[in-house]
């Protein structure tokens, strides 16, 4: 098996998630910013034949698969991929400057009833929020964490441009499924944390959040 270079688990969850949202007849789909293919492999057991990766850094061959060198940032999206019933981006569009660019490609590989799936760090969940107040920066885009990070992810905003480009959120899910597991939420965030459940509820729980993209008006 390839190296999962990502949150331990996302990818079995993501599968799970997928298996009960397929049509049963879907058999294509891109994985942008593919790193090892490792998803693309996983995605081979649940009966997808055609499996085409991008990645900025160049893939090794792997059987099977068809990995190719792409920079996101400069990819004009009119040199289209082909359609694909699933477009996977995990872990990947809060590292991309041109995200306007990113969603071009999901809208134009993206079939008519396909699935789209984007993944990125959960900065609107109670942990979060506290984490900001308590020291002004948001957690997963601040010193202590990984440097490539450049584009925080707001539900709302990326819902705007998903609706420019003909697309919608059908879903929002959150991985995993217990709050602030990540290390970059301290002893006293943790805390106070604890004191604010007692009179806040925790609607986005979780370090990832999971979007599902779709065309609107599908039979979800």
């Amino acid at each position: 098996m390839l190296v999962e270079r990502t949150t331990a688990g996302l990818h079995s969850h993501l599968h799970q998630v997928l298996q009960s949202r397929l049509r049963p007849d879907a058999k294509s789909i891109l994985d942008i910013g593919c790193g090892s293919g490792a998803w693309l492999q996983r995605s081979h057991s649940l009966g997808f034949d055609r499996l085409v990766g991008i990645d900025l850094v160049k893939p090794p061959p792997v059987d099977q698969l068809d990995l190719r060198q792409i920079d996101i940032n400069e990819f004009d999206s009119s040199s289209c991929l082909g359609s694909f019933d699933v477009v996977s981006c995990i872990e990947m569009i809060e590292h991309v400057e041109n995200v306007g660019r990113l969603l071009d490609l999901i809208k134009a590989s993206l079939a008519a009833n396909g699935v789209g799936i984007i993944t990125t760090p959960n900065i609107e969940s109670l942990h979060a929020r506290l984490r900001h107040l308590a020291s002004g920066k948001a957690p997963f885009f601040d010193e202590k964490s990984d440097p490539t990070h450049v584009f925080p992810v707001l539900e709302h905003s990326l819902q705007k441009m998903l609706q420019r480009r003909g697309l919608t959120i059908s879903e929002r899910l959150y991985f995993p499924r217990k709050a602030g597991k990540s290390t970059c939420f301290g002893a006293g965030v943790r805390s106070l944390y604890r004191l604010m459940r007692v009179l806040l509820a925790d609607r986005n729980p979780g370090d990832i959040t999971i979007y599902v993209v779709r065309y609107p008006m599908q039979n979800w």
